[in-house]
């Protein structure tokens, strides 16, 4: 986790903005979606051999999403974080 820790460190100071490239129509407000939050981190992580997955399963309550940051030097951190719907098949309705 040493390893991990030391280069998460290192890449954060080279993360770039996520710019304001999407609108919410109900809102009427610009925000940045999960692409452009992507592309603002993952060449720095990359660079500092930090690699970033993410699955999806469904449980009983819902859908579960998993992230791993995975470092070249094989340490790694994960998590799940649980994500319920008020509705059923509705991706705007997560809580």
């Amino acid at each position: 986790m040493q390893n991990l820790a030391a280069a998460f460190v290192k890449a954060q100071k080279a993360f770039g903005p996520a710019l304001k490239n999407a609108t919410n129509p109900y809102f009427k407000r610009k925000y940045a979606d999960l692409g452009s939050c992507i592309e603002a981190v993952l060449s720095a992580l990359n660079d500092n051999g930090i690699g970033v997955l993410q699955f999806t399963h469904l449980d009983r309550d819902g859908v579960v999403v998993e992230t791993n940051f995975l470092h070249a030097s094989a340490d790694y951190r994960d998590w799940e974080t649980d994500r319920k719907s008020t509705r059923l098949n509705s991706s705007h309705e997560f809580v």
